[in-house]
């Protein structure tokens, strides 16, 4: 009796060492894990360049995993969810002599629309549509001032049959931009949405062929400075 009362207490202690040998281990691998992503995992700023060399390069898909990862550790950044919106609009545009990355390439994107889309539409690229105009969504809630976010938001409205009046949005944009400080209404960027804006305004009226709206609105945005 003795002897089989030692062997089962030397048998629970084994056990009992094991146990504790493997939430030793599991202690020293998840602090590896920590110190890992401590110091050696990429930061937001690193993944947000990358993500935007990514862009540049029209590694489109490689660019939006970059920014998916700068979005888990900052998910509510309206630039990232730009630029993130921008990959998306070249996978739908799907065109290597075009692209679409940011303010400057305002008109190229309206544009766009009736030189080529229109006619070429399909299910796979108003998806990639659709996905941009998620982002722009979301990065308009969080910055609702910025004339770039606002500007590709409406424009998506050209491509997307449930997206924003084109000229409802781009006169509110317009406004948005009247109400700015002075030094901001100044800055090239800013005025360069504006006059897009107003050739966005312009545009619609053609498609609807309000002909003398077209006069009128051609004239103010040669008005535009």
């Amino acid at each position: 009796m003795t002897l089989s009362l030692n062997g089962s207490m030397k048998k629970s202690e084994k056990i009992s060492i094991a146990v504790s040998i493997v939430a030793i281990c599991i202690s020293a691998i998840s602090l590896y894990i920590s110190v890992y992503v401590t110091w050696f995992a990429p930061t937001f700023e690193q993944l947000v360049e990358e993500g935007n060399i990514h862009l540049e390069k029209g590694e489109y898909w490689k660019a939006i995993r970059c920014y998916d990862k700068a979005l888990e550790i900052k998910p509510d950044d309206p630039n990232v969810l730009r630029d993130k919106g921008y990959a998306f609009i070249n996978l739908g545009i799907d065109n290597e002599s075009i692209s679409v990355t940011q303010y400057s390439d305002a008109k190229k994107f309206i544009d766009y629309y009736f030189e080529c889309y229109k006619n070429q539409s399909t299910m796979a690229r108003q998806y990639y549509f659709e996905r941009a105009f998620q982002c722009f969504s979301e990065a308009k809630i969080l910055k609702p001032e910025d004339p770039e976010i606002l500007f590709y938001y409406v424009s998506l409205g050209f491509y997307l049959p449930t997206g924003p009046d084109p000229i409802n949005g781009f006169n509110e944009i317009i406004n948005t931009i009247e109400n700015l400080p002075p030094y901001k209404k100044e800055q090239y960027p800013v005025k360069l949405i504006k006059r897009c804006s107003w050739y966005g305004i312009c545009i619609a009226y053609k498609e609807y062929g309000e002909e003398v709206k077209v006069e009128e609105c051609f004239r103010k945005l040669n008005e535009t400075n």
